[in-house]
């Protein structure tokens, strides 16, 4: 149960994101997308991998990797937005 709400707040992160992502798309910043979604990519494997780690493993954690690295991405996008 807990997969799905974290999945579903992802969606809706990922909706906000697509507003802020049109600019840097706009302006052919394609490098500056790229480098938001390997960060982004990154999060989510490291949160993972971390907790299956130190906890034990349960399928939320991939949920929740996956919205903190939505989240980043939605920072990511907010901040390169202006170049």
């Amino acid at each position: 149960m807990e997969l799905f709400l974290l999945v579903i707040l992802t969606f809706f992160v990922d909706e906000i994101d697509t507003c802020f992502s049109v600019s840097s798309w706009a302006k052919s910043r394609f490098d500056l997308q790229n480098i938001v979604q390997i960060i982004s990519n990154i999060v989510r494997i490291l949160v993972v991998v971390a907790l299956f780690s130190i906890l034990q493993p349960n399928v939320a954690f991939v949920g929740l990797g996956t919205l903190l690295a939505a989240i980043i991405s939605l920072i990511g996008d907010l901040f390169f937005g202006e170049y």
